[in-house]
């Protein structure tokens, strides 16, 4: 891909901990370490036009990781970290999960749309068979509309079940979507194809 040609990276990289989720125990291809979610977020760095941002989906497990990994082999500046408040908890043990992070970064000096966008994200999690982790279309198109304007471009470099580019779709951006596995890129793949029909 041409460097500058993005407006928004915004994706939910495998997040490295080699694990099976839920009750089905699904697992995710690329799994097996923090390090190559990462290292494509830094190569996705090239991408954005400058002024832009990368939002990045994390498990607060790895965030010293994330955090040590952005700020020593990036040129991102890291904005904020976000909560995405899932509203229902999770599985666990001692203490269950209701919430995952999602890392801000900067190329540049972005312009948000809005003063009123908070650091903590009310959004009930998916619950479905497509993809283990889907994330809620209202919660993506919050972030998309939060720094992008229609037309602009948005990669998600790990689409999963389609989510980001169908929330692009809705708002009237443009969208480049790429997911290695082959069973999800064919989910993604009909719910696209399914939403330019209607």
């Amino acid at each position: 891909m041409p460097s500058s040609s993005v407006d928004l990276v915004c994706t939910d990289p495998p997040y490295g901990d080699d694990a099976a989720y839920g009750r089905s125990q699904r697992t995710i291809i690329g799994n097996e370490h923090p390090l190559l979610g990462l290292i494509a977020i830094a190569d996705c760095y090239r991408l954005l036009r400058r002024n832009r941002c990368c939002f990045v989906f994390l498990d607060a497990k790895h965030l010293a990781f994330v955090d040590t990994f952005v700020r020593r082999y990036t040129d991102y500046t890291i904005r904020e970290y976000l909560v995405w408040d899932k509203c229902h908890i999770g599985m666990g043990r001692g203490f269950r999960k209701r919430h995952e992070m999602i890392l801000a970064l900067e190329k540049g000096s972005p312009t948000y749309n809005s003063d009123a966008l908070p650091n903590v994200l009310a959004s009930k999690r998916v619950s479905t068979n497509e993809h283990p982790h889907k994330k809620p279309i209202d919660l993506i198109k919050a972030l998309i509309s939060h720094v992008t304007l229609p037309g602009h471009v948005v990669l998600d470099p790990f689409v999963g079940s389609g989510t980001t580019a169908l929330a692009a779709k809705e708002l009237g951006r443009r969208y480049i979507a790429i997911e290695r596995d082959a069973e999800h890129f064919r989910t993604a793949q009909t719910r696209i194809g399914q939403a330019c029909q209607s």
